[in-house]
């Protein structure tokens, strides 16, 4: 019987514990504007509403939100900050063309997905 539990925790316990984990998503945007708003608040509506509904294959996403204060720099410490410290698997960016293009190699750099639209 102690061997059937054992092995029941080797094969199922991990899948079990790591399909809890969230999924984090980065969202760089001026939150100081309309259109940054938008894009902040867009992306909690779609996190809530998937999440209500069991997350995606039982993962809850959590979103890291930074404004970027429409600054190309500040953009680009976020993005590093986003993919270092909270270990994001995708940013949806600002919509500030210099700030856009200003994380497009960061995210090569770090094979991060990195979705924006531009101005």
């Amino acid at each position: 019987m102690a061997l059937i539990v054992a092995v029941f925790a080797f094969v199922f316990l991990p899948r079990l514990v790591f399909a809890a984990e969230p999924i984090n998503i980065g969202i760089i945007a001026e939150q100081g504007t309309l259109v940054g708003d938008s894009i902040v608040n867009g992306a909690k509506l779609a996190a809530d509403q998937i999440n209500a509904k069991g997350g995606i294959d039982g993962r809850p996403i959590k979103l890291f939100i930074y404004d970027d204060h429409m600054r190309a720099t500040d953009a680009v410490q976020a993005f590093q900050r986003a993919v270092y410290d909270h270990h994001v698997v995708a940013v949806i960016g600002s919509w500030i063309s210099e700030v856009a293009l200003a994380l497009e190699p960061w995210a090569a750099r770090l094979h991060t997905i990195y979705n924006y639209r531009r101005s």
